[in-house]
This record gives structure tokens, C-alpha cells and sequence, in this order.
């Protein structure tokens, strides 16, 4: 659930969206996503089991923290 601010969303194989302070949001495991905060935000993340976060490329192909990071823009001020 996003708690304040907004942010996009993008689901392998699905539409965009855009999330806006109140809004929630389902994914089923083993789904590829990008999140991304368009304005601060805080999120309140909910799962009954164990929270793991993989990296992956365009491709699909999982990478590095540290490179995941290096795709990432700077945050702007």
C-alpha cells in the first residue's frame, strides 16, 4: 500500500499504472516489476511469507544489487 506520495508500477506483461498515496497494489510471486517513486513516497509493504527481492535486466536475467543500482537515474533535488 502506498502510504503518501506516488509512484509507477510496471508488471511483466501487464499495463502500467501509476499508485497515488491510499492506493494498493497485488503481486503474485515470481513476478517481474519495477517500482518507482514519481514524488516521495512511503509504502507499507504486507507478505505472509518470506520477503525476497531479485534483480533482473531487461532480458529477464538476474543481476547485482550494485548493478541494478548503476541503472538507477540520481535522485533529483
Amino acid at each position: 500500500m502506498l502510504v503518501s506520495g506516488n509512484a509507477r508500477v510496471e508488471i511483466k506483461g501487464e499495463e502500467p499504472l501509476l499508485l497515488r498515496a491510499g492506493g494498493y497494489l497485488f503481486v503474485p510471486v515470481h513476478h517481474a516489476m519495477r517500482f518507482r517513486c514519481t514524488t516521495a513516497c512511503t509504502l507499507w509493504v504486507y507478505t505472509n511469507g518470506p520477503f525476497v527481492m531479485h534483480y533482473v535486466d531487461d532480458e529477464g536475467r538476474e543481476i547485482s544489487p550494485v548493478d541494478a543500482l548503476k541503472a538507477a537515474r540520481p535522485h533529483r533535488r
